[in-house]
């Protein structure tokens, strides 16, 4: 559905239009004309937004925080603390029904643990597939500082990556001797 500003005089859908409530009708300016009116107007009335924020302030809101003295400040804090704390249960579980009903919360756990399990595997991911992928024939892939050994736990990261034949990756299995070479295993084949 589509709708003619009166101002810019151009055709737009009706989402560019605010909706008057009371008249249930589309405004005749589309919101972009309708904000620059508005800027307009305070640009030329200045001392009238003053005067107008300052009535606010006193007269309509009498509520409003700046008016209260800090003892009036201090007792609706209280309330306030005091209605939570009544109700503490209440809100918990409808911050609880809130969350787990919503699709988009769901997702963001999911993507937060996702992130924690691969953000150091995801940080190295291109260069570790590369060196996976461009191995030798009858090569395996090793990694030099055993991730999961007795003495150390060693990266999933290239620069810890190495190709060893078959046999000898079985044969080498979790062995680490504390150098970065990690060459020691090789003597039990001898």
């Amino acid at each position: 559905m589509f709708k003619k500003c009166c101002r810019c005089k151009e055709t737009k859908p009706v989402e560019n239009f605010s909706f008057r409530i009371a008249k249930k009708i589309f405004r005749s300016n589309c919101k972009l004309c309708e904000a620059e009116i508005a800027k307009d107007y305070r640009a030329r009335n200045p001392q009238k937004i003053i005067q107008y924020r300052q009535k606010y302030k006193s007269e309509i809101n009498p509520d409003y925080s700046r008016n209260r003295s800090p003892e009036a400040k201090r007792k609706k804090n209280i309330k306030e603390v005091d209605r939570r704390r009544a109700n503490k249960e209440g809100f918990n579980e409808k911050r609880r029904k809130n969350r787990n009903c919503k699709e988009e919360y769901k997702y963001t756990l999911e993507r937060r643990k996702l992130f924690k399990q691969n953000s150091l595997r995801g940080a190295y991911k291109t260069t570790t597939d590369l060196f996976y992928n461009s191995r030798p024939e009858g090569m395996t892939v090793d990694h030099i500082i055993p991730i999961s050994s007795d003495k150390v736990s060693g990266l999933h990261v290239y620069w810890n990556l190495q190709y060893l034949p078959r046999e000898l990756n079985s044969t080498k299995g979790k062995n680490f001797d504390g150098t970065y070479e990690n060459e020691s295993w090789r003597n039990l084949l001898h």
